[in-house]
């Protein structure tokens, strides 16, 4: 298989991996501080990151290619002061990710279609429906935010 897009499923898994930190570090940020309905949501959302982790992985084997596990991008930082405003940042730097994904993903779709593998593309397109489910909640979420009040959208995610 060709050497590009193992290259690109390793730049797909080192932002999942990249993901699973980010949203650990949230999940129990917003869990220590009593914000579970949000804290399970992004639980779920780092299930889903890891089980993508996984896939890509596994896919990389199979195209006889080494995942790498190494790598990962940098991280939101916490630096142990929870306020009002850490929810929003949050969602701000998680959507970061997600548009990032979406366009590596993205990249990742015209390399496999040009290489004629097909099942990556399907692969692929499958992340990339997450990723664009993922990006239009956090926005939801942040839509609601502007609109009630961060004081407001907390009272509904404890």
């Amino acid at each position: 298989m060709n050497k590009d897009i193992i290259k690109h499923f390793n730049k797909l898994l080192t932002n999942e991996l990249t993901s699973v930190r980010q949203y650990l570090l949230h999940f129990s940020v917003l869990k220590h501080n009593g914000i579970h309905k949000f804290a399970d949501k992004v639980q779920k959302e780092l299930t889903e990151e890891l089980e993508h982790a996984n896939e890509l992985a596994t896919r990389i084997l199979l195209l006889n290619g080494i995942p790498n596990f190494q790598d990962t991008n940098q991280i939101s930082e916490y630096h142990g002061k929870f306020t009002k405003n850490t929810v929003k940042e949050m969602l701000e730097t998680n959507l970061k990710l997600e548009v990032k994904g979406m366009q590596d993903i993205k990249e990742a779709i015209f390399v496999a279609e040009s290489e004629k593998d097909f099942v990556s593309v399907i692969l692929l397109e499958k992340l990339l429906k997450n990723e664009e489910e993922h990006f239009h909640w956090i926005n939801a979420q942040i839509n609601l935010i502007e609109i009630m009040g961060i004081e407001n959208y907390i009272k509904t995610q404890c």
